[in-house]
């Protein structure tokens, strides 16, 4: 969807695949393209309309994007769709969106900076008005957290065979307004006496929890949010329907929504730190391998080899879940593997442009585009100056024939050996 175009398109058209796909799937493993498909279904005959009259504004005003190799094409559909999207309460705006700003390359808008540039500066597909929909950080990843999403769930959509989504269009969006088919009885919450016969089941479900498609060695990860820190003999139960957790004690059986208060003993325990088996909160943690959640899991946050995250709960167990976010972008947040980090030794180090460096550990490239594999023996320079707190820098690989170059975690990196530093002029 979301990615900048090609200059050649396939002329073959792709028979439609997603019928087999279920509405419910539909909405639990592709969120972002769910929402998409079921807000373009909510767009009377009056705001299509509009739709296609930017569209003509913009081929009219000779505004079009640019390909990877530079060819002319038209702005697709689906931008004008999102523009009217999110300004369905306001068309006029919608019309005057700065198509510089939102350029392929990601340039931004340079009239803007200028404060010569009249037209409305908000982002073509989330609609915020910090980026453009294509503008990249310092890391090489999209700014847009939606762009993200987009692609990674329309990439999960073709390969598990469901076809392009953008020669489904009609089939999608009747897809996304059908309606949800009904599950279990949701939760009611603790019972007016406050006591339960069966504490680790939420009140009022009627069939505890099952786990769908086969489960692995690691149970599944939690849907919601971390509980809080508890006072002994108190555990935390979640609510599906409220959306909330209510409080069991394990002494008296007795349940409540308020979150029971540490003593003073407790706080100090928590000020001073975890158990061992635990983490230790405001510490930095570095990923050892790529991750990535089942489909249909958003609460799980996606990690690549060499990120590094913060984490804010453990489950306590060195094989079980851990919550946390990103260290250079605190908006990616989200579970995952706690046997999938180690503690970071250090802050990220700035990697300065033309400097040269070894190959400490191995790292191979993730399946997304952008990476570079490399491995000890190596030798690679820095493109690009990338300031800490980003765990990546842009290098090149030297003397391999044709340049190599990519985004590799700046943790795997070292000082040449003394030997090559001396014989490029360098002292010790």
């Amino acid at each position: 969807m979301c990615t900048p175009p090609e200059s050649e398109q396939s002329a073959a058209e792709t028979t439609p695949k997603a019928t087999s796909l279920g509405r419910n799937s539909f909405e639990d493993d592709f969120p972002t393209m769910f929402q998409f498909y079921r807000e373009r279904g909510t767009l009377s005959d009056f705001q299509m309309q509009k739709v296609h009259d930017i569209q003509r504004r913009w081929k009219a005003g000779l505004v079009f994007w640019l390909t990877h190799d530079n060819q002319e094409v038209e702005i697709p559909e689906w931008v004008a769709v999102n523009v009217i999207i999110n300004n369905k309460d306001n068309i006029i705006r919608g019309s005057r969106i700065c198509m510089s700003l939102n350029h392929t390359k990601g340039y931004g808008c340079n009239r803007r900076l200028q404060e010569t540039c009249n037209y409305v500066h908000e982002c073509a597909l989330c609609g915020q008005e910090d980026h453009g929909v294509f503008q990249k950080k310092t890391n090489g990843s999209w700014v847009c957290s939606k762009l993200r999403k987009w692609n990674e769930e329309e990439e999960r959509f073709q390969s598990t065979g469901y076809g392009d989504p953008w020669k489904q269009e009609e089939v999608l969006t009747a897809l996304a307004w059908q309606e949800r088919q009904p599950k279990q009885q949701p939760c009611r919450g603790p019972p007016d006496d406050g006591t339960v016969d069966d504490p680790q089941q939420c009140p009022g479900d009627d069939a505890a929890f099952a786990c769908q498609g086969g489960c692995s060695q690691q149970p599944p990860p939690p849907t919601q949010p971390p509980p809080p820190p508890l006072p002994a003999n108190w555990q935390a139960m979640w609510c599906e329907s409220q959306h909330r957790y209510y409080f069991w004690h394990a002494l008296t059986n007795l349940t409540q929504w308020e979150v029971p208060p540490l003593d003073e003993s407790e706080q100090q325990v928590l000020h001073d730190g975890p158990a061992p088996a635990a983490v230790v909160p405001g510490q930095q943690y570095v990923c050892l391998k790529h991750w990535r959640p089942n489909p249909g899991i958003d609460s799980c946050l996606r990690l690549f080899h060499g990120d590094r995250v913060l984490i804010t709960w453990s489950s306590g167990e060195e094989t079980g879940w851990a919550y946390g976010h990103s260290v250079d972008d605190p908006s990616r947040s989200g579970y995952f593997p706690r046997e999938l980090l180690v503690e970071a030794k250090g802050e990220p180090q700035r990697r300065t442009a033309e400097e040269i460096f070894a190959v400490a550990q191995p790292f191979e490239a993730p399946e997304v585009s952008g990476y570079l594999t490399i491995e000890p023996g190596d030798e690679l320079r820095v493109l690009y100056t990338v300031e800490p707190p980003s765990p990546w820098t842009y290098v090149e690989r030297l003397g391999q024939g044709a340049p190599s170059v990519g985004w590799v975690p700046e943790a795997v990196l070292c000082d040449l050996p003394l030997a090559k530093r001396l014989g490029r002029g360098k002292g010790p």
